[in-house]
């Protein structure tokens, strides 16, 4: 099983067909139901990295982009956005996105994959993320999923945001705040 390593979950602007996005969440918490065909991704403590000034306006005109006409990107063409909120919770702001899928197979496109067996799903473990599931199996060097009912995993990025980004690193909510003044102007 040789499977490509997606990093959509974490990465808002890949969802959201923005090329070369700079918006991450350090923790992240995925729900997959796949009888119900839904998956939540609650991306926690929104940053991106500011080296110049350059770089923010880049960032703030994607960020307004995604917070005024969310457009899913084209490799998650078999998925529709159910919604997208943002929650304020003190200086963090998370985003909460529900999809809405076909089939498992479309899946492949969030880097779970169905497993010979066609019963569960599998996602290549990268130590760095910390991957975590009360509902998941651990065998080797992949998460194993039972497809049958509702299971979630998380991500946590935070040490290794820290150690690769250090002091470039701003949260999201000022800007957030910025757009949604100016929305309502």
């Amino acid at each position: 099983m040789i499977e490509k390593v997606k990093v959509i979950f974490f990465l808002l602007g890949s969802i959201f067909a923005q090329e070369n996005c700079r918006i991450a969440s350090a923790d992240t918490r995925v729900t997959v139901d796949v009888p119900q065909k839904t998956i939540s991704i609650m991306q926690e403590n929104l940053f991106t990295t500011l080296e110049n000034e350059a770089n923010y306006k880049y960032t703030q005109k994607q960020f307004y982009e995604i917070v005024k006409q969310p457009k899913l990107s084209k490799e998650l063409g078999n998925f529709t956005l159910e919604s997208l909120d943002f929650l304020k919770d003190g200086k963090k702001l998370h985003a909460m996105i529900k999809l809405r899928f076909k089939s498992a197979e479309d899946l492949r496109y969030m880097g779970l994959y169905l497993s010979k067996q066609k019963d569960s799903l599998a996602h290549v473990n990268v130590k760095e993320w910390k991957i975590s599931s009360e509902e998941g199996t651990l065998n080797d060097k992949y998460w194993f999923f039972d497809m049958a009912k509702p299971f979630t995993f998380s991500f946590d990025l935070n040490d290794k945001m820290q150690r690769k980004y250090d002091d470039k690193v701003s949260g999201l909510l000022p800007v957030y705040e910025a757009i949604m003044a100016w929305k309502e102007e």
